[in-house]
């Protein structure tokens, strides 16, 4: 399992998405007020409004533990390369949408209907987050690589 590269890859991957569960920071709002600002952190599990935390919880858990799950499958099912193929397509695109998502929350949470002056600034659990795409497509390749030099073998015999 360990002697192909790909391992290491989709291993570095899901590092890297479940770090997020880790209570890091994905991005922080801070909205400037005339007497003090007022700053809202936004981890997966929480929201903390100037370190108190909010009545709503954060849901941004659940788009993480699927991308964990969806990464620890693809990295589990090294027997079968035909399902790993398809596994690590399926975990890219979920890496990617929830990503995606992560930004448009913070993007929408930072342009709320308030007329004060805010500032966005994302987390290093994003960064780390959106840091696994590129493992994910390494890993993607060499599955493919494999495959491929399995199938040149099989058409010699």
């Amino acid at each position: 399992m360990l002697q192909r590269i790909q391992t290491v890859y989709f291993l570095l991957a899901l590092i890297c998405v479940s770090l997020s569960l880790f209570n890091l920071d994905l991005f922080s709002v801070t909205t400037h007020y005339p007497d003090a600002p007022s700053v809202t952190s936004v981890s997966a599990f929480s929201v903390l409004i100037d370190g108190t935390a909010s009545t709503q919880p954060s849901t941004l858990w659940i788009y993480c533990s699927v991308a964990v799950i969806a990464v620890l499958t693809t990295l589990l099912s090294f027997k079968d390369r035909e399902k790993q193929l398809l596994l690590s397509k399926l975990s890219l695109t979920i890496v990617i949408l929830s990503a995606g998502w992560f930004v448009f929350t913070a993007i929408k949470n930072s342009h709320d209907n308030s007329n004060q002056e805010q500032s966005l600034s994302l987390g290093i659990a994003l960064y780390v987050y959106i840091a696994a795409i590129p493992f994910l497509v390494l890993g993607l390749l060499g599955v493919r690589k494999d495959k491929k030099l399995i199938d040149s073998i099989d058409r010699i015999r």
